[in-house]
């Protein structure tokens, strides 16, 4: 019965999508987005998606000689955008549900069909390009997310290069001591997805935050939804995603769940460790070693003896440290 109500909850959802949502979606666009020699892109809302197409905008408006890109986003990615002035000419900020409804475009092929016939739009949902979605990974085990918005959403050459995004580094010395960071003292956890958390690795932080922290290093706690707390030990860090960049090379490692804040924090420059549970089944889709910038990319995946998975990630984290020596 359980397996009978997830199907129909599921199907329900397919329904709606393709024929209210998207159908929707394909009105608002034709109705708001009409510049002309314009190309708008519109990024899946989570940080890595972001900053994946981001990156590649500059080979994607090269290979394709566009005149103008436009970047349709929430307003919590506007800072992002920003950070790239020669590749983006302009930035367009719409709500959470119209950018629900553009979303739903792009589940259905049909629609994403007929919306070019009218206006040059790419929607990047590298989900959508696995018959189930995510849960599909496990069949490819070559493909990586920046893979999937590389090739097979923009479809650039292996050579068409990333570009990282460029942020002023003004008055870091006041930001370092409102964030609370201590230059070559400061280790940042991350434990939550945009979406959930994890318990097991939650516990594993807070292992890691004590015995840094009795080391002498502030311990801080990466914190951007209302619903995240500071793991034990630590203070929270609520920072923008340029400030996040920024206080990157003042830290000695980030350490967490696999999240877009890890990929934004390794283009900075700081060592990253990413963790994940002994269950957990697509790591090589969202392998660090993939992204344009890796060699400062760590990640483990628990075995389940906890006391061998911690001395393992103490020796990694003490042995890839930025700065400073470990007391």
């Amino acid at each position: 019965m359980k397996n009978i109500m997830i199907a129909i909850r599921y199907l329900a959802k397919k329904i709606f999508t393709l024929f209210v949502l998207a159908p929707l979606g394909v009105l608002y666009c034709l109705i708001r987005f009409r510049g002309e020699n314009t190309c708008y892109v519109v990024p899946c809302p989570h940080i890595g998606d972001v900053l994946f197409t981001f990156g590649y905008l500059n080979a994607y408006r090269r290979k394709n000689q566009i005149e103008k890109v436009t970047v349709v986003c929430k307003d919590s990615f506007k800072e992002l955008a920003g950070m790239y002035p020669e590749d983006i000419d302009e930035i367009i900020i719409i709500s959470d549900i119209a950018l629900k409804l553009i979303m739903a475009i792009d589940a259905s092929y049909f629609y994403t069909l007929v919306l070019r016939k009218f206006i040059q739009m790419i929607i990047i949902v590298p989900a959508n390009h696995f018959r189930e979605g995510f849960d599909t990974i496990r069949k490819f085990p070559n493909t990586t997310l920046i893979g999937c918005i590389k090739y097979g959403v923009l479809a650039l050459r292996e050579q068409d290069s990333f570009t990282c995004p460029t942020v002023e580094n003004a008055n870091k010395d006041e930001m370092l001591k409102r964030l609370g960071i201590l230059p070559g003292k400061t280790i940042i956890l991350s434990p939550y997805t945009h979406e959930c958390g994890d318990e097991l690795i939650e516990g594993v932080l807070e292992a890691i935050a004590l015995r840094y922290k009795n080391k002498g290093y502030r311990v801080l706690t990466n914190v951007s939804a209302k619903w995240h707390k500071p793991v034990k030990h630590t203070e929270a860090l609520e920072c923008t995603l340029r400030e996040a960049l920024l206080i990157g090379n003042h830290c000695n490692c980030v350490v967490g769940i696999r999240s877009g804040f890890l990929d934004l924090l390794l283009l900075s420059g700081t060592m990253v460790l990413a963790l994940y549970s002994s269950d957990y089944f697509d790591l090589s889709f969202f392998d660090l070693s993939a992204m344009p910038i890796k060699e400062k990319g760590q990640q483990y995946k628990m075995t389940g003896d906890y006391n061998g998975d911690m001395e393992t990630i103490y020796e990694i984290i003490d042995g890839n440290m930025n700065q400073g020596e470990m007391s």
